[in-house]
Parts: structure tokens; sequence; C-alpha cells
């Protein structure tokens, strides 16, 4: 094996591994922040019937709605949600990689 080989191996491995915690982390505050603001931009904007369709979130995330302290509980399901999905992604992508490198 060459050298040039062997550094090609050292990057293959360290790329492949996911690290599960972080990309929960990212990916529930992105949830979160997302929902947070979504929220937060109707409420400023005010109107008629506001928040008509991001209501339905109360479907998934019970006691949501679309109000101040409702932004705030909407970041803590978006959170919630967005790490459990990082966390599970991350996790399977890992399986799948390991998976395929002993395969080989």
């Amino acid at each position: 094996m060459t050298e040039e080989n062997s550094d090609v191996e050292l990057i293959r491995a360290a790329i492949v591994r996911l690290r599960a915690r972080i990309l929960g982390v990212v990916l529930g505050l992105l949830g979160g922040t997302v929902i947070f603001l979504a929220t937060v931009s109707l409420l400023v904007q005010g109107g008629e019937d506001v928040g008509k369709h991001l209501q339905l979130l109360s479907n998934y995330c019970p006691g949501y709605t679309v109000t101040w302290p409702g932004a705030f509980l909407g970041f803590f399901y978006g959170a919630l949600y967005g790490a459990l999905a990082g966390y599970f992604v991350a996790r399977v992508y890992n399986f799948v990689a390991n998976f395929r490198k002993q395969r080989k």
C-alpha cells in the first residue's frame, strides 16, 4: 500500500462517521428556530385568522397555538423532533456505512 492509498483510506474512514448527538443538536436547534420564527412572523404580520395553516401543528404538538407562548412551545417541539430525527438519521447512516465497509 502506497502512502497515497493510506491517506485516502484515512480520509474515507473519517468521512463515513457522523456524530449522532451533534447532528441531533444541530437539527434540533434548526427545527425549533424554524417553528419559532414562523410563528413570530405570523404574529407580527397580524390580520384576520392568523396562522390558520400553522395551527395544524397542534395535531402533532399538543398545546401549540399561534400565540407568543405557543411560539416558545413550538420551539420546544421543533427542537425535540429535529433532535430525534438528526440522531436517528446519523445512526442509520453510520450503520449502513459500517455495513458497506465490512462487505469490502
